[in-house]
């Protein structure tokens, strides 16, 4: 296992804690009055977002409630820094989180629920409360 440098490892830090700001400003407040029109209860699903990469030092979860059918995708987008890239007839595979790219042999493998995901996460559409749990996996 090959050891993470401090500047590295302060780097990780950094993007996980700006993550985590991040998160908070975009999540809505109980108290806060708004000018933009909330979705009424019912119209709102909550996600649970979790990304745990122990070789990095990396763990977070936060929850997010979002608009019913929103895309898991967008979602994502827009609470963590990630990078993707989108392949002919196969889809959209998520390349980093959070900074963190996997090393050579494994790749971010998202579960939805505790089950491996049969669709990409870009099908992923949020239509009732579901938890998100990404997790580097080797290459099978």
């Amino acid at each position: 296992m090959a050891q993470l440098r401090p500047a590295k490892a302060l780097g990780v830090f950094v993007v996980a804690a700006l993550a985590g700001i991040l998160w908070a400003a975009l999540a809505p407040r109980g108290t806060e009055t708004t000018s933009r029109a909330e979705p009424a209860t019912g119209d709102t699903v909550q996600l649970v977002l979790s990304i745990s990469s122990p070789e990095h030092g990396l763990s977070l979860e936060a929850t997010r409630k979002l608009p019913r059918g929103s895309s898991v995708l967008e979602a994502l987008q827009s609470t963590v820094a990630m990078e993707t890239k989108e392949y002919a007839g196969i889809g959209i595979f998520v390349t980093k989180l959070c900074g963190i790219a996997p090393p050579e042999g494994k790749f971010w493998s998202a579960a939805v629920d505790g089950k491996k995901s049969p669709v990409g996460i870009a099908a992923i559409k949020l239509d009732r409360d579901l938890r998100l749990d990404w997790t580097i996996k080797d290459i099978e």
